[in-house]
């Protein structure tokens, strides 16, 4: 009998599904099918049926909803009538008269036994046959016509819309791939291949089963293997409408409603469970794991007990003993293969697959999409389009047999023993007399004998400990020394592990020696449960590791590097905190613990998986030939501490490093053009710094100064630093700065996979270059950087050495000289080469020597590159740019009458004293000074207008209140100082055959000049040929100029502006150096060495007035600009020359007075008077 049918009938029976007028009625004729005590319809077809009605016997037609029309077959042989809706009332008989009454006078009727697969008859002579047609009576030979039917109801009501329901044969669902072609899959197969849809079915009004996804077709037929569907006209499947004992299927044609009983439904049901993921695989099976070895079970999905073992071919036997053991491996991509030891193995000519986990086991899935399915022994790969009746195959792996292992292979499990915990029934761990707790050393014996040791403890075995055992057992405690043992102890164990498992996860002891203990286990006595060993002790599961094993999916993070600390011997009573995972070298083994670790990437570390994945693999930060295997895979276990593991005797905090940036552990210097820079050696013990100096009296060679130390800042040299951080320009350059790039594995969710992101550390390096345009130069003997001088190149500038500056402890830095590679993509540290470290000499006289590693700990390798703590330029308060200016006097230092003035055409200084009429008051205008510059510069002017913003128009002039205005930015305007490099250049080119050039003096050194311009905003605009200077930056230019300090304390300077080449191929390119003003023969140059520039001091806020000097010269003879003419006074019978800025004559004569004049076009010109200084004039 069909149970599962039975109760979902009986179900809905209870739930109030009756018969309908969709019902049907099935003819008895088979024996067996009529049960006394059940209710049953008597008719000769469905318009024929036998009624109750009124009390009285009739024949009607068929009505389901009525009880008149149901009879109970009462008795197990010969049997009567029972109405059920007349209680009491049975069919009579009396001789032909078939009446309803009581089973009385007349008594009821009896019907044969035989008929109740046929006619009704009954054993009274001459009226045997019971006949309905017309009015009921019995006759004899006239032919009974009634029979026994069963009144029949659909199987399940409608299904409301939305809902479905699943046809199942012999527990698989039915799943409609075409018109008329079902197949039988799990429901794993199922989902997995995206049948669901094609599995649903409906119930319509009348009891029909239709296919959702075949539109039109039902159910026809059902049988042990299958079902049939049809779309034309198909059958109400139904069940006994009244007799939920009943489990037959009825399948009921709607049209007449005769039913016909379906031979064998037993397999067939109905389910509102969807298909759905449910593999099964047999207890104890263990995970897909890479590296795993064991037996390969197979079963189909949704059955644990159909269990195949996959051979070493690929094919499939039944599963037993001898079994083969196959290796997972993981493959790069993502994907597994299976190998027997160094042979891959095929699974239905496939060598990787990918695996997913469903449930608690794990199905091989091709990247086309396939799945291997089983069906008996065969594998094939199948979709949702060649799949038939094969089911999704469900890998696991078991432990296999137990193995012995050797001592020596024992103790590599936990670098030097094992951690046990012991357990019994099912994971209760109260277990007395246990010394197998922890971390224990394994003592190899030898072949597979070993001891243990708990600390420094042996544990032995004592005989007769346990009071109670029943048998000869054996106790465990623990002795210091083997030979505290006492008679009978038992000191040597040997163990087994599970052949199948790579990386054992349990293991069996067994106590050995004279008077053999055997395999340890428990022994339960009134009281307790104690450990023990001997006769048939109960099992004790010894789990290897510490808890729980550590995932590396959870262990590893993406992006992230990790600090180690490491505790050893973390549970002894000589736990020792060893410190902090660092780099020592630039090898694979060069690696230590320390305390404290100096710079934070030495102590970083990116975290991977090895090639077989079973092994966690470091790799420093910043030197990544540091890299080596750091643990097992399955030898990490965790702790109730966040990021703390235990491995064997000793505990891991590896902790993931919060934040990190590209420019960690190096220093970035910033704003280099604003400041500059002291270098000094850094003494943490005298918490002092010695700073870089010259040795001039050690310099053995001429081309280099020694570079020494002095504890006086202020004595230091003064750096400039230069940035190498070029980006890369495509393929036509390099980038310059260093790149470390890292790797680091994580668990990508995506893939369910092991997979790495890379991570880079970006270095930028520098060049030092002091005040005297001598670069930092380590003269070396080696390539390596090894033994080295660091001296200044005084001849050659391009002689710079190139310096990271490496982060140690209290900010302090490592100079790290590197050897850049241009040639290359992207630079990297070169350990061969860039691994050394400046190191500190004591004496002032002995300079600089570099011979310690870069991860020597040493104390004189520690420096400081600090901007600089003193005033190195005189800064003009009073004059801020865009808000005020300053009037100012400029003097030699040491006689404050020698002042600088306009000395007719060229900036000059002369004697107050002696020429009283000087007007030494300049206009200070700021050019670019803001608070956070080391050098601010400024520009100076004579005859300053301020012209406010408002309204101009070129025909009518400002604010004329015309529609051609426009606005105009307020500005400052005024003779400004300039070298006349331009001009003296133009000169040059204009007089290729010789001649004086008035804008240089005798030495070839450029003058200056004040020259008509105007300050706007941000630049200044040079009128004569409206050359436009920005002035806001840091770089000079030839209007700018800045007071160096002499004395910072008296004040005193010298004047540090632009120097330009002027002549060759760099004519009137400004020069990497500095030019400084000095006074020669009457003029005021600029000379290119600050050693010999003139030392000055001002007075600012200065009374007088910034006019010019028109009438002013020191010498005998005088020139004078005017409007439109140049007076020159005192040269009668002199030869004089006017021509402008480019050389070109103006006017040539020979004066005849001491008071001429002579025409000139508005501007600057140049007048040169026989026997003086040519001089510059503006002319209005």
């Amino acid at each position: 009998m069909n149970k599962k049918l039975s109760l979902m009938m009986a179900a809905l029976i209870a739930a109030g599904y009756s018969v309908t007028a969709e019902a049907g009625i099935y003819k008895v004729t088979a024996a067996g099918e009529v049960v006394s005590g059940q209710k049953y319809v008597v008719a000769v077809d469905k318009d024929n049926a036998l009624s109750a009605e009124g009390a009285a016997l009739s024949t009607k037609a068929f009505d389901p909803a009525s009880n008149d029309f149901l009879w109970i077959v009462d008795g197990s042989t010969d049997f009567k009538l029972k109405s059920v809706s007349n209680d009491g009332k049975f069919v009579t008989q009396n001789t032909i008269t078939a009446a309803l009454g009581e089973d009385g006078t007349p008594a009821a009727a009896l019907f044969t036994n035989a008929t109740r697969a046929s006619e009704l008859k009954t054993a009274t002579s001459g009226a045997t046959d019971f006949v309905i047609t017309g009015t009921p009576a019995f006759a004899d030979g006239s032919g009974a016509d009634a029979f026994l039917h069963i009144a029949t109801t659909p199987l399940h009501a409608k299904t409301a819309d939305g809902s479905f329901v699943y046809v199942t044969i012999d527990g698989k669902y039915a799943v409609c791939t075409g018109t008329t072609n079902v197949i039988y899959l799990d429901g794993t197969t199922i989902a997995m291949l995206g049948l669901q849809d094609k599995a649903k079915f409906t119930v319509s009004a009348d009891g029909e089963i239709l296919s959702v996804s075949e539109s039109g077709y039902g159910i026809s037929q059902i049988n042990t293997s299958a079902i049939t569907l049809t779309n034309t006209n198909p059958p109400a499947i139904e069940k006994d409408a009244n007799n939920a004992a009943n489990d037959q299927v009825y399948t009921t044609v709607i049209s007449s409603g005769v039913s016909s009983k379906v031979t064998d439904a037993s397999t067939f049901a109905l389910t509102s469970t969807a298909p759905s993921e449910a593999p099964q695989v047999p207890a104890g099976a263990l995970a897909w794991t890479n590296g795993t070895t064991g037996v390969l079970y197979v079963n189909p999905a949704g059955d644990a007990t159909t269990e195949k073992a996959v051979k070493n071919d690929g094919t499939l036997e039944n599963s037993g003993v001898g079994n083969a053991a196959l290796t997972i491996k993981l493959n790069a991509d993502g994907s597994y293969s299976l190998f027997d030891g160094n042979a891959q193995v095929k699974l239905a000519s496939e060598v990787s697959f990918n695996i997913v986990k469903e449930g608690n086991g794990f199905i091989a899935k091709k990247a086309s999409g396939e799945f291997l399915t089983i069906k008996g022994t065969t594998l094939a790969w199948k979709n949702a389009s060649t799949i038939s009746d094969e089911s999704v195959a469900v890998f696991s792996f078991s432990k296999g047999t137990l193995q012995a292992i050797s001592a020596a292979d024992l103790a590599k499990i936990e670098n030097g023993g094992i951690t046990l915990t012991a357990s019994y029934d099912n994971g209760k761990t109260d277990i007395k007399g246990n010394p197998f707790t922890g971390f224990l050393t394994v003592v190899d014996l030898g072949g597979n004998n070993f001891n243990l040791k708990s600390g420094k403890k042996f544990i032995i075995g004592r005989k007769d400990m346990i009071e109670g055992a029943g048998t000869v057992a054996w106790g465990f405690t623990t002795v210091d020394k083997l030979s505290d043992m006492k008679d009978g102890d038992l000191a040597v164990f040997t163990a087994q592990t599970y052949a199948g498992e790579v990386n054992p996860s349990e293991v069996v002891l067994t106590l050995t020696g004279t008077g053999t203990a055997g395999t340890v286990g428990y022994y339960k006595v009134p009281d307790a449960v104690y450990m023990g060993a001997g006769a048939s002790p109960k099992t004790v599961t010894f789990s290897l590791g510490t808890g729980t094993l550590a995932k590396w999916q959870d262990v590893l993070q993406k992006g992230k590097f990790f600090t180690v600390e490491k505790i050893s011997n973390y549970s002894a009573d000589n736990a020792k905190a060893e410190g902090y995972l660092v780099a020592t070298g630039k090898t694979n083994t060069a690696y230590g613990y320390n305390k404290t670790v100096r710079n934070v990437l030495e102590g970083e570390w990116a975290l991977t998986l090895n090639d077989a994945k079973d092994k966690y693999v470091l790799t420093n930060r910043e030197t990544p030939e540091v890299t080596f295997e750091f643990v097992g895979v399955n030898s990490l276990y965790t702790t109730t501490s966040e990021y703390t593991y235990v491995s064997g005797a000793d505990k891991y905090i590896i902790t993931p490093v919060a934040n990190h940036a590209a420019t960690d552990g190096y220093k970035t210097l910033d704003q280099l053009e604003m400041q500059r820079f002291n270098i000094g050696s850094y003494a943490g013990v005298y918490d002092n710094t010695a700073w870089f100096t010259e040795n001039h009296g050690e310099d053995k060679d001429a081309e280099y100064h020694v570079i020494g130390l002095n504890i006086d800042q202020e004595e230091g040299l003064i750096y400039e630093a230069i940035a190498h951080d070029q980006k890369r320009d495509k393929d036509h350059a390099v980038t310059d700065s260093i790149y470390v790039v890292s790797t680091i594995g994580y668990y990508n969710a995506a893939i369910n996979n092991y997979d790495e992101v890379l991570d880079t550390l970006k270095v930028v390096s520098y060049t030092f270059k002091n005040q005297y345009n001598e670069p930092l130069y380590v003269k070396a003997a080696d390539a390596d950087f090894s033994k080295i001088t660091y001296v200044s190149s005084a001849k050659d500038v391009t002689k710079a050495t190139k310096f990271t500056l490496r982060l140690d402890t209290d900010n302090t830095l490592n100079l790290r000289p590197v050897d850049l590679d241009e040639t290359t993509g992207y630079n990297t540290f070169d350990t061969s080469k860039d691994f050394n470290k400046a190191y500190a000499g004591s004496s002032l006289n002995k300079g600089l020597v570099s011979s310690t590693d870069l991860y020597e700990r040493e104390e004189n390798d520690r420096f400081v590159v600090a901007p600089l703590a003193y005033e190195m330029y005189r800064r003009l308060e009073n004059a801020v740019q865009g808000t005020s200016l300053d009037t100012i006097s400029i003097f030699r230092e040491g006689n404050n009458k020698e002042v600088l003035f306009e000395n007719g055409q060229f900036l000059g200084m002369n004697n107050q004293v002696q020429f009283p009429a000087i007007a030494p008051a300049m206009v200070v205008d700021s050019a670019y000074a803001p608070a956070d510059t080391y050098r601010p510069q400024y520009m100076l002017m004579v005859e300053p207008n301020y012209v406010p913003a408002g309204k101009w128009c070129p025909e009518h002039g400002f604010n004329p209140g015309c529609s051609h205005e426009q606005d105009i930015e307020g500005y400052t305007e005024g003779r400004y100082l300039v070298n006349l490099k331009d001009t003296a250049i133009a000169w040059e080119d204009a007089n290729k055959h010789g001649g004086i050039n008035p804008y240089t003096n005798t030495e070839g050194y450029v003058k200056l000049a004040f020259v008509p311009a105007k300050h706007i905003k941000d630049t200044l605009i040079i009128n004569s040929d409206n050359n436009k200077l920005t002035v806001n930056t840091a770089a000079f230019n030839e209007a700018k100029f800045a007071f160096r300090y002499v004395d910072a304390t008296a004040k005193s300077f010298v004047i540090e502006t632009a120097d330009f080449n002027l002549t060759g191929k760099d004519a009137g390119k400004i020069k990497t150096t500095p030019g400084y003003l000095k006074w020669m023969n009457g003029v005021i140059v600029v000379v290119d060495n600050i050693k010999n520039a003139d030392v000055y001091n001002m007075t600012e806020d200065y009374e007088g007035n910034p006019t010019a000097n028109e009438g002013i010269n020191a010498s005998s003879v005088s020139v004078i600009a005017g409007n439109g003419v140049v007076t020159i006074n005192g040269a009668q019978g002199k030869k004089v020359t006017i021509s402008n800025v480019l050389g070109q004559t103006i006017a040539n004569a020979v004066l005849s007075s001491d008071n001429a004049t002579i025409s000139a076009p508005a501007g600057v010109v140049v007048v040169a008077v026989e026997g003086e200084a040519a001089v510059k004039a503006i002319v209005k």
